[in-house]
């Protein structure tokens, strides 16, 4: 099958605008979502002029590129993609006993290219190196999470059964942006509804892509530190969250006691967690003396010149570097420790420092 990619050279090549079609009148998320992936890569991928029209005219369809939810016929191989043809696009695989749903146009166009999409989303927006595992992991989770649930509002399945299919609410509120009859409005106005909310729904799609890769992408680098890590701190190069939800599933994750991160939107802070255990408990805490001291009591009293915040819980610290974090991180567990080894002898840590 063709790639977005291969049709794009070849309309280039003569000398025009990639041609899209879809229905007219009331708007869906069904066809917005597919002209949403195509409109982002045309300009971010591709490097394509697109030209989308809303028609039911034959003549416009036939000579369009790629037509969707429109002209009664399913041909991926000639980027036909409308279900509601005589013989529909397929169903889904059976799910938890049940017939599969029914695909509408955004589900078979996914189907076929949710993967370049994906590809090109991915490249465009990260620096790292992300494998085409996880790509692919994303791909189906989006199908799962969104792509199925709108194959089954379009379709009407989702409202005569639920099928454990997720049906995402934005579905309503789109359904807003379409001209009441009431409103002095026209066709101009039902048009550029639908173009209107392209971005938005681009943005929405992209959202989902990115969330589901950097959930794979962080928990494959998080346990791999985790694997590795010494001292009982697990030092982290990116921002990720992932860490809370791997260090209590890990064999070797009860060794961590701290994690060192950079701050999320700010390279120029690293903070120091502490972990919390498998009740929520932390592991261990900083010095209460530690916490809420302006910047130049704290760093007098921790050594660290750039040391720049404590919690007065006890449960975050934050420095100007890594190598300063990883220093504040030592030194809070050697703290907690030493004060834990008096606790264990009977005697407050107060009166063990003077004696």
């Amino acid at each position: 099958m063709k790639s977005l990619r291969q049709l794009s050279v070849e309309v280039k090549k003569m000398g025009r605008e990639l041609r899209v079609v879809t229905h007219d009148g009331m708007s869906h998320p069904d066809e917005a979502f597919v002209l949403a992936m195509i409109k982002w890569l045309c300009i971010n991928v591709l490097n394509v002029k697109y030209k989308f029209k809303r028609t039911r005219d034959p003549g416009l369809i036939n000579a369009a590129d790629i037509a969707i939810d429109v002209g009664n016929v399913y041909d991926p191989e000639h980027f036909r993609y409308d279900h509601h043809g005589p013989e529909g696009a397929g169903r889904r695989p059976e799910k938890a006993g049940h017939q599969g749903i029914s695909y509408s146009s955004f589900g078979i166009f996914w189907k076929d290219h949710g993967l370049e999409f994906v590809s090109g989303v991915v490249k465009k927006l990260t620096d790292y190196e992300i494998p085409t595992w996880i790509l692919e992991k994303a791909v189906g989770e989006v199908d799962r999470n969104l792509v199925e649930g709108t194959c089954a509002l379009d379709t009407g399945e989702a409202k005569v059964r639920s099928n454990n299919i997720r049906v995402p609410s934005l579905h309503s509120a789109f359904s807003v942006i379409n001209p009441t009859w009431i409103e002095a409005s026209g066709k101009d106005a039902r048009d550029n509804a639908l173009w209107n909310s392209l971005p938005m729904m681009g943005d929405i799609l992209i959202g989902y892509i990115m969330r589901s890769v950097e959930h794979h992408y962080s928990e494959s680098y998080v346990m791999q530190g985790i694997n590795s890590c010494r001292d009982g701190i697990l030092v982290l190069k990116t921002p990720t969250q992932a860490w809370r939800r791997l260090v209590n599933k890990s064999r070797r994750g009860n060794e961590i006691l701290t994690v060192v991160q950079p701050q999320m939107d700010d390279a120029q802070t690293w903070c120091v967690h502490a972990v919390e255990d498998g009740e929520g408990t932390l592991r261990i805490r900083f010095p209460e003396e530690w916490g809420g001291l302006e910047q130049d009591s704290l760093r007098s009293v921790t050594g660290n010149e750039k040391v720049t915040f404590v919690h007065t819980a006890g449960f975050i610290a934050a420095a100007e570097d890594k190598q300063s974090a990883i220093m504040l991180a030592k030194l809070g567990i050697a703290k907690y420790q030493k004060e834990d080894e008096y606790e264990g002898a009977g005697l407050d840590s107060e009166t063990a420092t003077v004696n």
